[in-house]
């Protein structure tokens, strides 16, 4: 398994999600399900993905799912 760092190595760019601490155990089942290898977490409620499409689509799935994203 990667750390954290070797993951972020790989693409230079962060592509991160947080959301409430409320929905973070929703939010990492969306993301279990639809993105498995493409994210890594840092901390229970902030997703860090390989790519800003990934992120889009993960964006578009909490929503869909009624959840809050955290600015």
């Amino acid at each position: 398994m990667k750390s954290m760092k070797q993951f972020l190595n790989e693409e230079k760019d962060e592509y991160k999600v947080t959301v409430t601490v409320r929905d973070a155990r929703k939010a990492n089942d969306i993301a279990k399900d639809m993105f498995r290898g493409s994210y890594k977490n840092d901390g229970s409620n902030v997703f860090i993905f390989k790519s800003e499409d990934d992120q889009f689509e993960f964006a578009d799935a909490l929503d869909n799912a009624g959840l809050e994203i955290d600015l």
